[in-house]
């Protein structure tokens, strides 16, 4: 796991337009989703077939698509830096499935 966490200009305006987050509270969520959000590893059915064509469409070896809340967090990991390049919903008809496997990887 990297020791440093980098914020790119336009995950920062996602955040802020979707989350309606600051500066601080958008670096102090990119930590905890890349600690705690769920890949499509974690994941099964639909919820896993759309992580895997995100994860697809940015094709690029080290980089790690993660769902933590409602969101999708988009991550390019470097040697020792994890850049968050941007930040989505997870489409309403796979925001229960979210929930349930989120709650079902924290049990486990």
């Amino acid at each position: 796991m990297p020791n440093n966490f980098r914020i790119t200009d336009h995950a920062y305006q996602r955040m802020k337009e979707r989350m309606d987050l600051n500066k601080k509270a958008a670096k102090r969520m990119m930590s905890i989703a890349y600690k705690s959000g769920i890949c499509k590893d974690n994941t099964t059915g639909q919820l896993s077939k759309y992580l895997e064509a995100r994860d697809e469409s940015y094709e690029r070896e080290g980089n790690r698509v993660l769902i933590y809340g409602e969101m999708v967090y988009c991550f390019a990991d470097y040697k020792d830096v994890s850049v968050l390049v941007t930040v989505y919903r997870v489409p309403n008809h796979l925001r229960n499935h979210a929930t349930y496997q989120t709650k079902k990887v924290k049990a486990a």
